[in-house]
């Protein structure tokens, strides 16, 4: 169970140095200012935008896993059957 906890506490520090990045909140930013947002609708949209990024990159990994998964199980029968 510690493991578990260790990269738990891994993939929090990631995505707080991942949200960071300027090219996550200075658009973000550039946008709210130019249409007058309000703080509260800024931190709004900032949650939906997080929310989505964070969804679509969980759903690109576990679509490259099955891929991954996929073709091993293939190479692995292909290996059997030459061998």
């Amino acid at each position: 169970m510690q493991l578990f906890y260790l990269i738990l506490i891994i993939a929090i520090v990631l995505a707080g140095l991942h949200m960071l990045a300027p090219d996550h909140w200075i658009p973000l930013t550039v946008v709210a200012g130019r249409m007058n947002f309000s703080r509260r609708r800024t931190l709004a949209t900032a949650g939906l935008l997080g929310i989505l990024h964070a969804g679509t990159s969980a759903t690109v990994a576990l679509l490259a896993l099955f891929i991954g998964m996929v073709l091993v199980k293939i190479y692995l029968s292909y290996l059997q059957y030459v061998s």
